[in-house]
């Protein structure tokens, strides 16, 4: 499935009532929302980075993803019951629909990245790979990725600026099944967004930090584990 979906409401006449448009009280803080992102993977990590994209005001959207929602993916995904079975992307979809998110345009392929016809989109600004079966992305595309993350259990991997081969070596890195809750995707998933969308400054250097989530809160709070 390779398909186009704009969305846009007109808030009144279905009965919502704003006194303010949706984003005045990020204005001031004059983020650097580009202008297209291609999500590749709208699983624990890619789903809330999706939506956390969309909520920011990220007007192009392009997701893509070959699965669909399963039953054990409600623990750590915005999905809802009545998604199981849906493809992932059409349920991403349908989450920012509810939202109600003007102008916000949808491209949509449940195709692996490798499968998809590329020129079928205008060439995103931003790539961000949240995929479980990894492989570098097609040429223009691999050079657009600012920044990736991965977990396991609270275990939390962050790269910036990612080289294929300082990521997954001379293979493919294969999915196997993790320690996973709701925290660990989320947090990787707001850190991806704020990164993209803050206006920091990128240096093209490559930094890869990993960190125990756990150890993370002590630091932060200067507080011991509970026993």
């Amino acid at each position: 499935m390779e398909t186009s979906i704009y969305l846009s409401f007109d808030l009144e006449e279905e009965g919502v009532k704003m006194e303010t448009p949706i984003y005045d009280r990020q204005k001031s803080l004059a983020l650097g929302i580009p202008r297209s992102v291609a999500v590749v993977g709208v699983g624990g990590v890619g789903s809330w980075v999706a939506f956390n994209l969309a909520l920011t005001g990220v007007p192009e959207l392009i997701l893509i993803d070959p699965d669909r929602v399963e039953l054990s993916n409600l623990n750590r995904t915005p999905f809802k019951s009545v998604d199981v079975g849906t493809p992932k992307v059409a349920a991403m979809a349908s989450l920012i629909y509810e939202r109600r998110l003007n102008n916000c345009n949808l491209s949509l392929s449940q195709n692996r990245i490798e499968d998809c016809d590329l020129s079928l989109w205008q060439e995103p600004e931003i790539v961000v790979d949240c995929r479980d079966v990894v492989s570098p992305l097609p040429r223009g595309w691999q050079e657009k990725v600012p920044i990736v993350g991965g977990y396991d259990g609270f275990s939390i991997t962050l790269h910036v600026n990612p080289r294929p081969e300082s990521i997954w070596g001379d293979g493919p890195t294969t999915y196997t099944v993790t320690p996973s809750w709701l925290v660990p995707p989320q947090f990787i998933a707001v850190l991806i967004t704020g990164y993209i969308c803050s206006g920091i400054v990128e240096n093209k250097k490559e930094i890869s930090l990993t960190v125990d989530f756990r150890e993370f809160l002590k630091n932060l709070l200067g507080m011991e584990q509970r026993r």
